[in-house]
Protein backbone atom coordinates (compact mmCIF):
# COMPACT_ATOMS: atom_id res chain seq x y z
CA UNK A 1 0.00 0.00 0.00
CA UNK A 2 1.21 3.60 -0.79
CA UNK A 3 0.43 7.10 -0.58
CA UNK A 4 -0.06 8.22 -3.74
CA UNK A 5 1.11 12.03 -5.05
CA UNK A 6 -2.55 12.81 -4.84
CA UNK A 7 -2.94 11.87 -1.60
CA UNK A 8 -5.41 8.93 -2.26
CA UNK A 9 -4.25 5.13 -1.35
CA UNK A 10 -3.22 2.49 -3.77
CA UNK A 11 -2.85 -1.61 -2.68
CA UNK A 12 -2.02 -4.42 -3.73
CA UNK A 13 -1.32 -8.17 -2.65
CA UNK A 14 -2.52 -10.52 -0.13
CA UNK A 15 -6.57 -9.38 1.02
CA UNK A 16 -7.30 -12.33 3.14
CA UNK A 17 -8.28 -10.14 6.06
CA UNK A 18 -9.11 -7.51 3.96
CA UNK A 19 -6.20 -5.34 4.77
CA UNK A 20 -6.52 -3.97 1.28
CA UNK A 21 -10.17 -2.62 1.61
CA UNK A 22 -11.06 -4.48 -0.72
CA UNK A 23 -13.87 -7.75 -1.28
CA UNK A 24 -12.00 -10.88 0.57
CA UNK A 25 -10.34 -12.63 -2.08
CA UNK A 26 -7.65 -15.97 -2.31
CA UNK A 27 -6.13 -14.04 -5.16
CA UNK A 28 -3.48 -11.49 -4.88
CA UNK A 29 -4.65 -7.97 -5.16
CA UNK A 30 -2.98 -6.69 -8.78
CA UNK A 31 -1.82 -2.71 -8.67
CA UNK A 32 -4.89 -0.68 -10.11
CA UNK A 33 -6.39 2.44 -9.72
CA UNK A 34 -7.11 4.15 -6.17
CA UNK A 35 -8.15 0.96 -3.76
CA UNK A 36 -9.28 2.48 -0.53
CA UNK A 37 -11.75 5.05 -0.11
CA UNK A 38 -11.46 7.59 2.72
CA UNK A 39 -12.68 10.36 4.39
CA UNK A 40 -9.43 11.68 5.75
CA UNK A 41 -6.30 12.93 4.17
CA UNK A 42 -3.51 10.66 4.69
CA UNK A 43 0.47 11.27 5.40
CA UNK A 44 1.89 7.72 5.91
CA UNK A 45 0.81 4.66 5.72
CA UNK A 46 2.31 1.03 7.52
CA UNK A 47 1.64 -1.98 7.11
CA UNK A 48 2.10 -5.50 9.32
CA UNK A 49 1.31 -9.08 8.73
CA UNK A 50 -2.04 -8.52 8.11
CA UNK A 51 -3.08 -5.24 8.88
CA UNK A 52 -2.60 -1.70 7.87
CA UNK A 53 -2.35 1.51 10.06
CA UNK A 54 -2.36 5.59 8.21
CA UNK A 55 -1.43 7.81 9.93
CA UNK A 56 -3.66 10.90 8.75
CA UNK A 57 -2.42 14.89 8.03
CA UNK A 58 -4.10 15.96 11.26
CA UNK A 59 -2.20 13.17 13.12
CA UNK A 60 -5.30 10.73 13.83
CA UNK A 61 -4.54 7.24 13.33
CA UNK A 62 -6.89 4.94 11.22
CA UNK A 63 -6.89 0.49 11.20
CA UNK A 64 -7.83 -2.25 9.19
CA UNK A 65 -7.03 -6.04 8.77
CA UNK A 66 -6.36 -8.06 10.66
CA UNK A 67 -7.08 -7.81 14.62
CA UNK A 68 -6.93 -10.94 15.75
CA UNK A 69 -4.21 -10.02 18.58
CA UNK A 70 -5.87 -6.61 18.89
CA UNK A 71 -3.47 -4.88 16.66
CA UNK A 72 -6.16 -2.30 15.21
CA UNK A 73 -6.11 -0.59 18.59
CA UNK A 74 -9.89 -0.70 18.99
CA UNK A 75 -10.07 -2.88 22.23
CA UNK A 76 -11.35 -5.80 20.52
CA UNK A 77 -9.79 -8.74 18.07
CA UNK A 78 -12.81 -8.42 15.52
CA UNK A 79 -11.19 -7.88 12.09
CA UNK A 80 -12.44 -5.75 9.59
CA UNK A 81 -12.17 -4.32 5.84
CA UNK A 82 -12.75 -0.72 6.46
CA UNK A 83 -10.42 2.38 7.82
CA UNK A 84 -12.16 3.27 11.38
CA UNK A 85 -9.91 5.93 13.32
CA UNK A 86 -8.58 4.64 16.02
CA UNK A 87 -10.42 6.28 19.38
CA UNK A 88 -8.48 5.64 21.87
CA UNK A 89 -6.11 7.90 20.88
CA UNK A 90 -8.01 10.77 20.28
CA UNK A 91 -6.77 14.11 22.19
CA UNK A 92 -3.61 12.61 21.30
CA UNK A 93 -1.44 14.20 18.05
CA UNK A 94 0.31 11.01 16.36
CA UNK A 95 3.57 12.48 14.38
CA UNK A 96 4.79 8.61 13.85
CA UNK A 97 3.48 5.12 13.03
CA UNK A 98 5.10 1.38 12.68
CA UNK A 99 3.53 -2.15 12.66
CA UNK A 100 5.12 -5.10 13.80
CA UNK A 101 3.76 -8.34 12.45
CA UNK A 102 0.73 -8.56 15.04
CA UNK A 103 0.81 -4.95 17.15
CA UNK A 104 1.50 -1.49 16.15
CA UNK A 105 3.27 1.57 17.92
CA UNK A 106 3.03 4.96 17.39
CA UNK A 107 4.80 8.46 18.72
CA UNK A 108 2.75 11.52 19.90
CA UNK A 109 3.84 14.90 19.34
CA UNK A 110 4.60 15.08 23.13
CA UNK A 111 7.25 12.59 22.58
CA UNK A 112 5.14 9.13 24.11
CA UNK A 113 5.34 5.83 22.95
CA UNK A 114 2.12 4.18 22.63
CA UNK A 115 1.76 -0.08 21.54
CA UNK A 116 -0.97 -1.84 21.25
CA UNK A 117 -1.10 -5.79 20.01
CA UNK A 118 0.49 -9.01 20.61
CA UNK A 119 2.80 -8.92 23.14
CA UNK A 120 2.18 -5.50 24.40
CA UNK A 121 -0.66 -6.76 27.22
CA UNK A 122 -3.32 -4.40 25.65
CA UNK A 123 -5.48 -4.66 22.85
CA UNK A 124 -5.65 -0.98 23.29
CA UNK A 125 -3.46 1.78 23.18
CA UNK A 126 -1.01 2.45 26.01
CA UNK A 127 2.15 4.50 27.11
CA UNK A 128 5.77 2.25 26.75
CA UNK A 129 7.58 4.16 29.99
CA UNK A 130 10.86 5.69 28.77
CA UNK A 131 13.19 7.89 30.63
CA UNK A 132 13.14 10.20 27.67
CA UNK A 133 11.11 11.60 24.73
CA UNK A 134 10.61 9.90 21.71
CA UNK A 135 11.22 11.27 18.13
CA UNK A 136 10.74 7.42 16.83
CA UNK A 137 9.96 4.08 16.80
CA UNK A 138 10.39 0.87 14.65
CA UNK A 139 9.06 -2.56 14.70
CA UNK A 140 10.17 -5.89 14.50
CA UNK A 141 8.23 -9.14 13.89
CA UNK A 142 7.59 -9.10 17.74
CA UNK A 143 10.45 -6.40 18.75
CA UNK A 144 10.66 -2.72 18.88
CA UNK A 145 12.97 0.28 18.77
CA UNK A 146 12.35 3.62 20.02
CA UNK A 147 15.05 6.75 19.60
CA UNK A 148 14.69 9.59 22.04
CA UNK A 149 15.35 12.72 21.02
CA UNK A 150 18.91 12.73 22.44
CA UNK A 151 19.35 10.23 20.04
CA UNK A 152 19.40 7.26 22.61
CA UNK A 153 17.93 3.48 21.48
CA UNK A 154 16.21 1.89 24.11
CA UNK A 155 14.48 -1.49 22.78
CA UNK A 156 12.00 -4.49 24.46
CA UNK A 157 10.16 -7.80 23.00
CA UNK A 158 11.15 -10.65 21.76
CA UNK A 159 14.80 -11.47 21.78
CA UNK A 160 15.41 -14.60 20.43
CA UNK A 161 18.34 -13.94 17.96
CA UNK A 162 19.74 -10.78 19.60
CA UNK A 163 17.24 -8.79 18.03
CA UNK A 164 17.01 -6.26 21.22
CA UNK A 165 20.41 -4.85 20.38
CA UNK A 166 21.91 -5.77 23.54
CA UNK A 167 24.74 -8.23 22.90
CA UNK A 168 23.01 -11.74 23.85
CA UNK A 169 19.47 -13.71 23.85
CA UNK A 170 17.11 -14.39 26.05
CA UNK A 171 13.30 -14.75 26.35
CA UNK A 172 13.36 -11.04 25.78
CA UNK A 173 12.12 -7.58 27.77
CA UNK A 174 8.51 -6.08 28.56
CA UNK A 175 10.04 -2.96 29.40
CA UNK A 176 12.69 -0.87 27.54
CA UNK A 177 16.24 -1.34 28.21
CA UNK A 178 18.87 0.92 26.29
CA UNK A 179 21.27 -0.06 23.94
CA UNK A 180 24.45 0.84 25.61
CA UNK A 181 26.55 1.03 22.58
CA UNK A 182 24.43 4.19 21.70
CA UNK A 183 24.98 6.11 25.00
Amino acid sequence: MVVGHDMRLYCWGNNSYGQTSRPSTSQPVPVTSECVKVNFNPQTVVCGWEHTVVLDVDGAVHSWGSNEFGQLGDGSEESRRDPQKVHSLEGEKVTQVACGAHSTAAVTSSGDVMVWGRHTLSNLPHRVHLPLKALAVACGFSHAVAVTVEGRLFSWGYNEHGELGHGDTFAGLRKPRQIVHFR
